[in-house]
C-alpha cells in the first residue's frame, strides 16, 4: 500500500501532476473498507512534520510592508524582526518548483483540497490530524492571500501569468469555503464536546503559542489566528474565542508580543475589553523618550489604529 512517505515524496517532486496524484489517491481510498479508511486516510494526507517541513521557508519570509494596508495586523508588519530576511529569502526563491511555479508547500495544499472536496476523507481523521490540516491549509490560505494581492509578497508562487492567477484566485475561494464549512459543522457554541470543536479550539491554542515573538514565523500565525477567531465571532461570537478577560488581559497589557496583542485587538476590537486594553497600551506612549526607546515607541504606536 502506498504510505504516507510515498505521497509526500510525490508531492515533493516537480514532475507528478498534482491532479494525477489526486486521481490515484482517490481511487486507492475508495476501493478500501470503512474499517481500513481511518488507517488509509491518514497515509494518503501529508503528516505534520512533512507539511511543516514544505511551509516553512514561507513563514520565516519577512513579509512586505505594503502587506500593513489589507492585514487585519495592519502596521505590526514594520515590528518584523528582519535580520536574516536575505537569507531567507535567497532559500524560498530556489526552492524547487513545477512547471506552473508551485513549490511542494502550495502542491501540498492544492492535493489536500482536491482530496476534501472530492471525498469524505476528512469524517474519517482523528481530532490530530484534523487539527495538523485545518492550521496547515489556514497558514496557507493566508499566505496565498498575500501573494495574490501583492505580487512577489512571499514567493509562494513565482509565476504570474493570467492562467496561473486565476487557478490561485480559485484556489483562495475553495479554501475559504472549505474553512467556512468545517466551522459551521463544529457546533462550538453548546455544551457538546466533537471531533470538530476540538480541532477548532487546538488549532486556536497552538496559533496562539506560535504568535508570541517578532519573528516572521510569528506574524504569520498571528494573521491566521485573528483570520480564525473573526471567523469563528462571526458565526458563534466571541464567546467561541479565546477568552480576553482575567489573567490573559493581564498577561498581554505587558506582553512584548506584539502580533499576539495585535491579533486580539483585531478581533475583539469592538468590544469595551479591547478598547480598555487599546487605551491603556496607547497611554503608555505619554512620557516615553522614542529616541531612547524606539523599538518600544514603535509597538506601543502600532496599537494606535486600534
Amino acid at each position: 500500500m502506498t504510505t504516507a512517505l510515498h505521497w509526500a515524496t510525490f508531492l515533493n517532486a516537480d514532475y507528478y501532476s498534482v491532479e494525477s496524484l489526486v486521481d490515484q489517491a482517490s481511487k486507492l481510498y475508495l476501493q478500501v473498507s470503512d474499517e481500513d479508511r481511518s488507517t488509509v486516510a491518514a497515509q494518503i494526507l501529508p503528516e505534520f512534520a512533512q507539511s511543516s517541513a514544505a511551509i516553512e521557508p514561507f513563514l520565516r519570509l519577512v513579509p512586505n510592508p505594503a502587506l500593513a494596508l489589507t492585514s487585519p495586523l495592519g502596521g505590526a508588519v514594520y515590528m518584523v524582526d528582519r535580520q536574516s530576511a536575505d537569507t531567507d529569502l535567497q532559500h524560498a526563491v530556489t526552492i524547487s518548483r513545477d512547471p506552473n511555479g508551485y513549490p511542494p508547500a502550495l502542491r501540498m495544499a492544492i492535493f489536500i483540497l482536491e482530496m476534501l472536496e472530492n471525498s469524505d476523507i476528512f469524517q474519517f481523521l482523528s481530532a490530530g490530524q484534523r487539527m495538523n490540516t485545518l492550521s496547515y491549509m489556514l497558514l496557507l490560505l493566508n499566505l496565498a492571500n498575500d501573494n495574490l494581492g501583492l505580487h512577489g509578497a512571499n514567493h509562494l508562487w513565482n509565476s504570474y501569468d493570467p492562467e496561473v492567477e486565476e487557478g490561485m484566485a480559485h484556489f483562495v475561494s475553495q479554501t475559504q469555503a472549505l474553512v467556512a464549512g468545517w466551522l459551521k459543522v463544529a457546533p462550538i457554541s453548546d455544551s457538546r464536546s466533537t471531533v470538530e470543536a476540538e480541532a477548532l479550539h487546538a488549532v486556536q491554542h497552538m496559533f496562539f503559542e506560535q504568535s508570541r515573538g517578532l519573528s516572521a514565523v510569528a506574524y504569520n500565525h498571528a494573521q491566521a489566528l485573528s483570520f480564525l477567531q473573526l471567523e469563528m465571532s462571526e458565526l458563534y461570537g466571541t464567546a467561541s474565542l479565546i477568552p480576553l478577560e482575567g489573567s490573559l488581559l493581564k498577561d498581554l497589557r505587558r506582553s512584548p508580543d506584539v502580533f499576539l496583542v495585535t491579533a486580539f485587538l483585531a478581533v475583539y476590537k469592538p468590544h469595551e475589553e479591547s478598547v480598555r486594553l487599546c487605551n491603556e497600551l496607547v497611554s503608555d506612549l505619554t512620557g516615553l523618550d522614542i529616541l531612547q526607546s524606539n523599538a518600544e515607541g514603535m509597538t506601543r504606536a502600532s496599537y494606535q489604529t486600534y
